[in-house]
């Protein structure tokens, strides 16, 4: 079973190194990747076969927490269920908490650890 997967982060360094560790496992296929929230929104308006989202917190144009909440909001079945992975360098619980309340169902600390990914 191939799991689809959208990555979102504005540093590009960031997303291809996270894009590289999700390479080296098994059945994973990035099919996307955008540099902000409204990017994602527009994707995923277009894409709704995505079956899973990192998300960064700090974006321009859209950040993360409003992007999660108006995925949550968009018309396809889909958008309610994703599951949404929050990427921050904010690991503190406030910032969790945060994410959760936005619809994000995980949070990761940056620099993604490769053992905490694949768990």
């Amino acid at each position: 079973m191939e799991i689809k997967v959208l990555v979102a982060d504005d540093e590009l360094p960031a997303r291809g190194e996270l894009k590289y560790q999700l390479a080296s496992m098994p059945h994973v296929n990035v099919i996307g990747e955008c540099a902000n929230g409204k990017e994602v929104i527009s994707f995923l308006e277009t894409h709704p076969q995505v079956d899973l989202l990192f998300l960064d917190i700090e974006m321009p144009i859209m950040n993360g927490y409003d992007a999660a909440t108006r995925i949550r909001a968009l018309d396809h079945a889909d958008a309610k269920t994703i599951p949404i992975i929050a990427l921050t360098a904010d690991a503190f619980a406030d910032a969790i908490q945060k994410a959760k309340k936005a619809g994000m169902n995980d949070h990761i600390a940056k620099p993604v650890n490769k053992k905490h990914l694949y768990d």
